[in-house]
């Protein structure tokens, strides 16, 4: 038989980073956090895992950085953040999914998003 039914892909809680150097937020990766639209989140980089890490202002208190404003789609505008991650032009999109909570050098009550196909040196980006 030449013939096979395909199944659709199972939607993943992930973030994109946009050719505009906007961050999206998937309708996973919000329902996982416990967001809806327009939002507020915390957001960081591990540099050596590739991580963005996510947290909700009202989880994590961090009195030096301002939280990125996502509007109702989803989106926020992080050029600067974008920027200063020094990742390569002409890179665009990226996707990072959901790697897990909570992971042993980040503060309690954060979510991580990894690098798609890319094999975290510290080989704890599992869920």
């Amino acid at each position: 038989m030449n013939f096979k039914w395909l199944k659709p892909d199972t939607p993943t809680a992930s973030i994109t980073i946009d050719k505009l150097k906007r961050l999206y937020l998937s309708s996973e990766a919000r329902k996982l956090i416990g967001v809806a639209a327009p939002f507020k989140l915390f957001v960081g980089y591990d540099y050596v895992n590739k991580r963005l890490v996510l947290s909700r202002p009202d989880i994590v208190k961090i009195t030096e950085v301002k939280p990125f404003n996502f509007d109702s789609r989803g989106y926020a505008h992080a050029r600067g953040f974008v920027n200063d991650l020094k990742l390569p032009s002409g890179a665009y999109p990226l996707k990072f999914e959901f790697v897990g909570r909570d992971l042993s050098e980040y503060p309690e009550g954060v979510f991580c998003f990894q690098l798609e196909q890319y094999e975290a040196p510290d080989d704890k980006g599992t869920i």
